[in-house]
Order: structure tokens, then C-alpha cells, then sequence
């Protein structure tokens, strides 16, 4: 059995057991517009640093060109990732 996870956390485990606050996890994205006159497009940055720039569009039902990943896209994008994590972690 690999216990990649389980190494990796025990002493995680052992922290947060001590001082629960570390267990926190704040997660962040920030939105910019390339051109303030286009209200169709944006870029979204998922996390400082990390050098992903996500081109984001609307649907085509409110007059967007359905050329770039909508919110909901994006959204159903990380609960995929989500899942996909955490069935591996505990697999693992």
C-alpha cells in the first residue's frame, strides 16, 4: 500500500491536533477584464502566484459569443477537481 498521504499528513494531523486554527484553508480567485469595453470576456486568476490566467466568456443566451469557459463551466470545472482529489487521496 503507498502511503504517500498518509506520511504527508500525520504531521498535519499532529499540528492541527495542537492548534486547530492552522487547519484553515482560505481559497481565492481574482477577476480582471482585458477591455472594460467588452462586458462579454474576463480573466480569472485562480490563485496568486500561480501563473493560470482563465479566459472567461458568457453564454450566448445573453448575447455572449460562447467562445470561452462560462462561470458555471469553471464551477463545474473545481467540483470535478474536487472529487477527482479526494478520490485519490483516499485511494491512496
Amino acid at each position: 500500500m503507498n502511503q504517500r498521504v498518509f506520511k504527508a499528513q500525520k504531521p498535519l494531523k499532529e499540528s492541527y491536533f495542537k492548534e486547530p486554527a492552522l487547519a484553515m484553508v482560505i481559497d481565492h480567485a481574482k477577476t480582471s477584464g482585458k477591455d472594460t469595453a467588452d462586458p462579454y470576456h474576463s480573466i480569472v486568476e485562480p490563485m496568486d502566484g500561480c501563473g493560470v490566467s482563465v479566459p472567461v466568456g458568457v453564454h450566448a443566451a445573453v448575447g455572449g459569443k460562447h467562445d470561452a469557459p462560462k462561470p458555471g463551466d469553471l464551477l463545474c470545472a473545481a467540483l470535478a477537481a474536487c472529487q477527482d482529489s479526494a478520490i485519490r487521496m483516499v485511494a491512496n
